[in-house]
């Protein structure tokens, strides 16, 4: 392996998670707040003792409380200027373009890992969701966490990975309705690395199933 080779991908790495940022945040103000943004800020303002037990019974939205409690402690820190709310999101899509990176480098090369942060830089979904003060940002972010998480676990069979998954997993659970399709996704990697006729760590990819059945219940 060349010795330089970590290095400059680091490199070319920084510049394209930087051409992400710098696209995001020309394009933060490109249109102001929707209907769904002002009723995703109007909730995050509710005491938290009203918040929490209404969103559980699915009362106040059809998603779970994670996001609007995230965003609830973004706008006491940072405030709710338009710049600040898009920045919250901006700043988890840019951690799924590293993860993005990270995942595709995991399973096919540091080649692909260039590839998916370029493709990650002009994404149009992904740019339409840092606009949105929604959770679809975080929910991105969350569930390729999961995903790498879920291919470690399978890579290596270490327990850290294992943990990981389950938090992942319980916190996309909490930010979105549809995380358990993302979730249910990790248990069918699991199961198929479980039962393939070579693979080692049988036991590890079970503590790994049985972390996503928890956190399915939690």
């Amino acid at each position: 392996m060349n010795p330089h080779s970590r290095p400059r991908f680091l490199l070319v790495a920084l510049a394209v998670l930087l051409a992400g940022f710098a696209a995001r945040m020309a394009l933060h103000d490109y249109h102001g707040l929707e209907g769904d943004d002002g009723f995703s800020l109007a909730l995050s303002r509710q005491p938290l003792d009203m918040l929490l037990p209404g969103l559980m019974r699915l009362e106040l939205d059809i998603h779970p409380p994670l996001h609007f409690v995230a965003l609830k402690a973004w706008t006491a820190f940072a405030g709710d200027s338009l710049l600040s709310l898009r920045l919250m999101n901006i700043l988890a899509d840019m951690l799924t373009g590293a993860l993005l990176m990270r995942l595709a480098g995991r399973v096919f090369g540091r080649r692909a890992a260039v590839a998916a942060g370029i493709l990650w830089v002009p994404a149009p979904l992904l740019l339409y969701a840092t606009y949105l003060i929604r959770m679809y940002a975080l929910a991105a972010t969350l569930a390729t966490a999961g995903a790498i998480c879920t291919v470690e676990l399978v890579k290596t069979g270490r327990w850290r990975w294992a943990v990981g998954l389950a938090l992942s997993a319980l916190a996309v659970l909490y930010t979105h309705i549809v995380g358990v399709v993302a979730v249910g996704a990790f248990a069918l990697a699991l199961l198929s690395a479980a039962l393939a006729p070579q693979y080692r760590h049988r036991r590890r990819a079970g503590g790994g199933l049985i972390a996503v059945a928890v956190s399915g219940v939690l």
